[in-house]
């Protein structure tokens, strides 16, 4: 998912990577909701799956999910 809107200045950007990356977050942060959605994937699907996040400021943002594919034999 990604829009065109004001994006995240670099040294932000690089914070919120990080927490990521490392399952750190905190309430007072603007990325907490980020934070948990990444761990609750992570706990559903494994660490090598989580969000990935990418922004230019003043160019855009994007949101990149990774989780696994199942066919319907495996839903079965």
């Amino acid at each position: 998912m990604e829009d065109d809107g004001e994006g995240i200045e670099a040294k932000q950007l690089k914070a919120i990577q990080e927490n990521l990356l490392e399952g750190r977050g905190d309430r007072r942060d603007e990325g907490y909701g980020i934070y948990n959605v990444n761990e609750r994937i992570k706990l559903y699907y494994g660490d090598s799956y989580g969000l990935m996040m990418d922004s230019v400021h003043k160019k855009g943002t994007r949101v990149t999910i990774v989780i696994p594919v199942r066919t319907m034999a495996e839903e079965e």
